[in-house]
């Protein structure tokens, strides 16, 4: 990640929204995330998505 990712990194927000539903299935969406970033570099939003992607 570069520099300018870090520092975006610190400056973000994430929010997690789950759908409250009561059984897990293949296929089937139980929620999602979203990341607001400081910055309006494409390549910061894209390295933090493969990280999260890593884990």
């Amino acid at each position: 990640m570069t520099s300018s990712g870090r520092s975006a990194q610190k400056n973000s927000k994430a929010f997690v929204h789950w759908y409250c539903k009561t059984e897990a299935r293949p296929g089937r969406k139980l929620g999602h995330a979203t990341i607001l970033l400081s910055s309006d570099d494409p390549t910061v939003a894209i390295d933090i998505a493969h990280k999260l992607e890593a884990r």
